[in-house]
């Protein structure tokens, strides 16, 4: 005489194997996909400090006496490739004059009292951009 028996069949066990390793080899090609796209973390954070300091230089640069406002050009700064004891990075300069109401368009013609500074350092875990705003006063 049978009873009424509960449990799982080694059919029922053998299918959710195969479905939960399915389900976790999609995971993990998501999972390392995104891991690569965000790029190595300390990578990014040497990235953020080489920008940071050419960025506090121009800004001495534009307080400094004897090279003021005039001097920060896109022109005093050029790249760097790769930057110096920094193999892995690259670091670029870019001045525009502005104004007030348009700070991401270049004015033409002619300067302004307002310049938008970017730096940008690219590496092969990604790219960083600082920005920032100086005037002639």
């Amino acid at each position: 005489m049978m009873r009424n028996q509960r449990g799982f069949t080694l059919i029922e066990v053998i299918i959710t194997i195969v479905l939960l390793a399915i389900l976790t080899s999609g995971l993990m090609a998501m999972f390392t996909t995104f891991s690569q796209s965000n790029g190595d973390p300390s990578v990014m954070i040497q990235a953020s400090e080489l920008a940071q300091e050419k960025m506090d230089q121009v800004i001495a640069d534009r307080y400094n006496p004897a090279r003021s406002f005039n001097y920060v050009t896109t022109a005093n700064y050029p790249a760097e490739n790769p930057v110096a004891g920094f193999t892995g990075f690259n670091r670029s300069v870019n001045v525009i004059f502005v104004n007030t109401g348009a700070l991401d368009t270049t004015v033409s013609p002619g300067p302004t009292n307002y310049k938008k500074i970017t730096v940008t350092v690219n590496s092969n875990a990604g790219s960083v951009t600082t920005s920032t705003l100086i005037g002639s006063y």
